[in-house]
């Protein structure tokens, strides 16, 4: 016995014979599109094709850039190990990609200072500057590179920019305090060292090695200080810790090497 119709079945019915006619349509719109002469699907292909090729070449820009990029982390990385030289090779084939790209030329500045090539470095930040006038990295290490070729005056000017725009600055502090050692401003040297112990970001983890340290507690000491310079291989207070350590320990070779590089 058959089931009666019901409206549901009616509906459902209604919809089925529009999905078929839409289809009939589709396809005989295909088969028109194919025929002698028929330009619109000729079009439509080439439309497909360049919107491929064109994707295709953002995709292939997109991947290029981000390479760029993590080879410059990497460098810079290989930089804060204190492997200058070796960044430096890396920096300049970066730069020969990427002419004038501001950080490659930050970065090679900074590592041309750190092999004591110091108007090199100078020459570099200037140029890294002048793209980039409020790039307060670039101008601190301006400033470091104008005080290893004995113009104080003038790296205690380029610290004063970025303090004066940045007042947390913590390695703007760092710079502006030996620029006033060097000048023999001792008491202002001593206030702003104070300002870079306050901005430091590594505040609260030296402070916990410090005070393992007073407590006799060497091991954890050592061990904090490690995991500090293990994020910044050149953080002073961690690399200053560690000789104080390599003192107590009776190896002041150590202590000098490290005391040396902060």
């Amino acid at each position: 016995m058959r089931r009666p119709r019901s409206r549901q079945d009616a509906e459902d019915g209604e919809e089925s014979e529009n999905r078929q006619r839409a289809s009939g349509m589709h396809r005989a719109s295909l088969q028109s599109r194919s025929r002698p002469g028929g330009r619109q699907c000729s079009v439509s292909v080439g439309a497909v094709a360049d919107y491929r090729l064109e994707s295709e070449r953002i995709m292939a820009a997109t991947h290029a850039r981000d390479s760029f990029e993590e080879r410059r982390r990497r460098a810079h990385l290989m930089l804060r190990a204190g492997q200058a030289a070796t960044a430096e090779k890396r920096l300049r084939a970066l730069a020969a990609e990427s002419p004038g790209e501001v950080d490659c030329l930050w970065l090679l500045g900074v590592s041309l200072l750190d092999q004591s090539r110091v108007e090199e470095s100078l020459a570099m930040l200037e140029q890294a500057l002048e793209s980039a006038p409020g790039f307060a990295e670039a101008r601190v290490d301006l400033a470091r590179a104008l005080r290893r070729a004995g113009r104080a005056a003038q790296a205690r000017e380029a610290v004063r920019r970025v303090l004066e725009e940045l007042p947390h600055h913590h390695r703007a502090w760092l710079a502006y305090g030996d620029v006033l050692v060097d000048l023999g401003q001792y008491d202002d040297a001593r206030l702003a060292f104070e300002r870079a112990r306050l901005t430091d970001p590594e505040r609260a983890r030296i402070e916990e090695a410090t005070a393992a340290l007073v407590e006799g507690d060497r091991r954890g000491s050592e061990a904090l200080f490690r995991e500090i310079l293990r994020h910044d291989p050149s953080h002073p207070a961690a690399l200053c810790g560690l000789a104080a350590l390599s003192l107590a320990a009776d190896v002041p070779r150590d202590a000098e090497r490290l005391l040396r590089h902060a």
